[in-house]
């Protein structure tokens, strides 16, 4: 079936407008004139202009709706999939997630020979909440054995605004895992510099930020990070895991 908007109601049939600004005899509807519904052609024959000075009073208001109805759904949809944050995860895998505003997983980037083995394994967690799709990353891993217990597992979150004051992916990701008792899971927040300089060198956020932790947090940014972010046991799980 076709979808238009209604023009014009009559007892035998109703007259529909269709996307392409094109008039229909549809068989009757009982909804109100400026809906958008789907409708059956009463006569196959195409109305290209319908009694075009009788419904003009209906045409701009229609054909706006129209637009509307179209255009809207896509920059609702672009914006929930623009990319809002980054979460790198290091296992024996390295790999990053790339999310979009609702925390939900757009694309997974795999940093190493071992996490393109583990996605060529794992069923498709794209669309996955951030948490649950973690979750799944580190049960498929271990059933690769590529993660026994008590390893160690880094998690560094690093959102695409430099200013992002609400940290609500490491909250969620602790939240999750609060109960954990199999692994050593360290969440955290990485500044945008250390997330721009991994990129720049094509090797995980973890490891950057291993070698800044030994070198006594330099920058500005990253003592910021080790403020809100780190506590000594965390850092050296950090470095042990690159040693």
């Amino acid at each position: 079936m076709k979808k238009g908007i209604i023009m014009e109601k009559r007892r035998n049939y109703t007259i529909v407008m269709d996307e392409n600004g094109q008039f229909h005899k549809a068989i009757p509807l009982e909804l109100d004139i400026g809906a958008q519904t789907y409708y059956e052609n009463k006569n196959p024959k195409w109305f290209i202009i319908y009694r075009f000075l009788t419904s003009s009073k209906f045409i701009l208001p229609a054909i706006l709706l129209l637009l509307l109805t179209c255009i809207l759904p896509f920059y609702i949809w672009n914006s929930s999939e623009d990319t809002y944050a980054f979460v790198s995860i290091d296992i024996q895998p390295s790999l990053e997630l790339v999310l979009n505003e609702d925390m939900n997983i757009k694309s997974i980037v795999a940093l190493n020979e071992e996490a393109e083995t583990l996605l060529d394994n794992l069923s498709d967690i794209k669309g996955s909440f951030v948490s649950n799709g973690t979750a799944a990353i580190l049960d498929k891993t271990a059933e690769l054995s590529m993660l026994k217990e008590r390893e160690s597992v880094l998690i560094g979150v690093s959102y695409i605004n430099n200013k992002q004051e609400k940290d609500d992916i490491t909250s969620e990701l602790d939240d999750y895992f609060q109960n954990n008792k199999l692994y050593n899971l360290v969440i955290y927040k990485v500044p945008v510099d250390i997330r721009n300089l991994a990129h720049e060198q094509q090797v995980s956020v973890n490891q950057v930020m291993a070698n800044e932790i030994e070198r006594g947090y330099q920058a500005s940014t990253f003592e910021e990070a080790k403020g809100n972010s780190l506590d000594s046991n965390e850092e050296e799980l950090i470095q042990l895991f690159y040693k």
